[in-house]
């Protein structure tokens, strides 16, 4: 086959999948869900430039019930809810609340920036979420375009990208997007390219987008660092240098927290906050909120992703390559960010289920090409 054959055979499905994503893209944007959220991010949005905090939470609510569909301003003013009630009629609380949003601030920035362009205050804090799906998109066609042909990963990556869980986060005021794309990247530098360099700057911008993906950076640095390049001739040389990084990480944390406190935010809505850190309370509290799984599909997709990626290998860690070790890196994520914030919606897990259908693809086209290689060596 020419060359002219085999590009074409990739760009015309990627043409094709990119105007449908852009489609969609479309849709999440002018069909913004207006979650409550956004209310606290628009008045970051907006303190960027206002100081005095009575200003910025008036304004903030005057332009949410100006700019929201009747609709959603019911939901997002329905002073029912016991929080929302307490917020919605105290400025200096609201403020204080602001607190748990500003440790987002990659995500925060660039909402600013959408705003400074000229979007809606309300139009700029689902923008980053939009792009950053097209983003993903885009990153998941040439990933899996280098394991199967043109118009198959075209309709692979279409289905994962179209799933419930991504339309939502795309639709929502949410950093979730922007933190599933760069921990996308870090597992494509991962798997694909072994550049640690790069997995690292990867995963410092998902630090810097959402504070709890701390959790997920510091998982795949200490496997990849105690586990996987100890096998290697210069692992040992790495390590020191590996477990620096984490503490930086740690110390990054830490001083995004520090600076986002508004007026003893976190305590003031957390008292005692550490009694709630005891392993007897977090177990307590895990076992509590499993009744949130019904708001969740990741029991099927784990499941599924299972069978694939250990149907020959079992649990035979001695056997298992990247692959198997990133799906135990998704899974020990997963556990650990639920005995510290136990929820299992969706949108949490975002990454978890965009990486698990990827590594069961990448995992389905490996053993299809073993199975090819020992058919030729039997011959």
């Amino acid at each position: 086959m020419s060359r002219a054959a085999v590009m074409k055979g990739k760009y015309i499905p990627m043409v094709i999948y990119l105007i449908a994503i852009l489609g969609v893209a479309r849709m999440c944007f002018y069909e913004q869900l207006y979650n409550w959220d956004m209310l606290p991010y628009m008045a970051i949005v907006l303190g960027y430039e206002e100081s005095d905090s009575s200003i910025v939470y008036s304004k903030t609510l005057e332009i949410a019930a100006r700019e929201t569909p009747p609709h959603y301003r019911q939901l997002l003013f329905d002073t029912t809810h016991i929080l929302k009630r307490q917020l919605l009629g105290d400025g200096q609380r609201f403020n204080q609340y602001t607190s748990f949003f500003k440790i987002k601030p990659m995500y925060t920035i660039a909402c600013y920036l959408g705003y400074k362009s000229g979007l809606s205050l309300t139009k700029s804090t689902v923008m980053p979420s939009v792009i950053f799906f097209v983003a993903l998109s885009v990153l998941l066609f040439f990933w899996l375009a280098s394991y199967y042909p043109g118009w198959m990963a075209a309709i692979l990556c279409f289905l994962i990208i179209i799933s419930p869980p991504l339309i939502e986060v795309a639709r929502l005021s949410t950093p979730d997007g922007m933190s599933c794309f760069w921990i996308a990247i870090a597992f494509y530098f991962l798997l694909e390219r072994k550049s640690i360099s790069w997995l690292v700057l990867s995963l410092t911008l998902a630090i810097l987008t959402r504070i709890d993906t701390v959790i997920m950076a510091i998982v795949i640095l200490s496997i990849n660092t105690f586990l996987l390049l100890p096998n290697s001739s210069k692992g040992k040389i790495y390590v020191p240098w590996y477990s620096l990084v984490i503490i930086l990480w740690i110390s990054l944390c830490a001083t995004i927290l520090v600076n986002a406190q508004v007026q003893n935010g976190f305590s003031s809505f957390y008292v005692n906050g550490w009694v709630k850190l005891s392993p007897l309370m977090l177990v307590e509290n895990a076992i509590q909120n499993l009744k949130t799984i019904q708001l969740s599909s990741l029991t099927v997709v784990i499941a599924l992703s299972w069978m694939i990626c250990f149907h020959r290998r079992k649990f035979r860690w001695k056997q298992w390559e990247i692959v198997q070790w990133a799906w135990i890196m998704l899974m020990i994520h997963l556990t650990v960010r639920y005995f510290l914030f136990p929820h299992l919606a969706n949108r949490f897990y975002i990454s978890t289920f965009v990486m698990l259908p990827v590594l069961s693809l990448i995992e389905l086209r490996n053993l299809r090409s073993n199975t090819k290689h020992n058919l030729t060596q039997s011959v």
